[in-house]
């Protein structure tokens, strides 16, 4: 196997009489050198094209690593997310609000407790899609298939995005309509926008049935993204509704369909805990 450093997050600190990067004290016999994320190469590479090298850490002898595998990270966001769709829904049938027009999610979450249900796990999800699209952009900057203005786009969208989605899930439709609805927006372009700008430039990284897999997701999430956007300008009311809410549950379906084929890319990426030995300071 190759281990290969994505980036380490680093704490200052001496030890010694010499610099050592991510290094400080510890009152135990152990201290933590650095925690980097590290990508794992096998015979194969999970649907990726690129010729990856051997890296050595600069790590001590006495070195341990803890590994975490992060693969299932998506998995993790997408049964948050439609675990909290599923309750919202179901509380609002309970309810008894069902009329015969299907509700929008917007629309299931504007009581309590469907609003406060929503809201934790919402916020939830967007944590750990920040912490997400964090580590597939640097894992794409070390694979030098981006260039440095689209790894910077990404990287305001991986803000964008969450923060979108916490506000738009803690301000109901009902009581905070403009910010629900501008936060909506910028949640739902956000997504696509940073979709196309990866894609793009992933495209010579990847095998051609996941970027086609991709392009078609894409385009999909692109439609229901028109359809919430469009229709109550274009439809009659009735059928407005209609297509808004087939749209945002559509949406919501595709994107995460699209962010679990990253686990292809995503299992060979480790966070990577280094503990090594306290030989402590002169």
């Amino acid at each position: 196997m190759i281990l290969k450093s994505i980036f380490p997050l680093f704490i200052s600190s001496h030890s010694n009489g010499s610099y050592i990067d991510g290094s400080f004290e510890s009152s135990s016999m152990a201290t933590v050198y650095c925690i980097v994320v590290t990508m794992l190469v096998r015979s194969s590479n999970h649907g990726l094209q690129i010729p990856l090298g051997n890296i050595i850490e600069n790590t001590r002898n006495t070195a341990t690593s803890i590994n975490i595998q992060i693969s299932y990270l998506p998995l993790l966001i997408a049964i948050i997310l439609l675990s909290a769709i599923l309750i919202c829904f179901g509380l609002y049938v309970i309810e008894g609000r069902i009329t015969d027009c299907l509700p929008t999610i917007s629309e299931t979450a504007t009581t309590s407790p469907n609003s406060d249900v929503f809201s934790i796990m919402a916020s939830t999800s967007s944590l750990f899609l920040a912490v997400l699209f964090t580590l597939y952009i640097s894992a794409a900057d070390v694979w030098n298939v981006m260039s440095k203005n689209t790894i910077y786009a990404c990287r305001i969208l991986t803000v964008i995005i969450p923060i979108c989605f916490i506000m738009l899930s803690c301000c109901t439709l009902e009581d905070h309509f403009l910010v629900h609805s501008i936060s909506a927006f910028l949640f739902f372009g956000g997504f696509i926008i940073f979709f196309i700008l990866s894609l793009s430039q992933m495209k010579k990284a990847l095998v051609k049935y996941i970027f086609w897999i991709r392009v078609i997701l894409i385009f999909l999430t692109g439609l229901s993204f028109i359809a919430i956007a469009c229709s109550t300008t274009i439809f009659h009311e009735t059928w407005a509704t209609t297509i808004n809410t087939l749209g945002e549950y559509t949406f919501m379906l595709f994107v995460g369909i699209y962010i679990l084929t990253w686990a292809k890319e995503l299992s060979l990426v480790r966070l990577q805990v280094v503990l090594t030995d306290d030989i402590g300071s002169n």
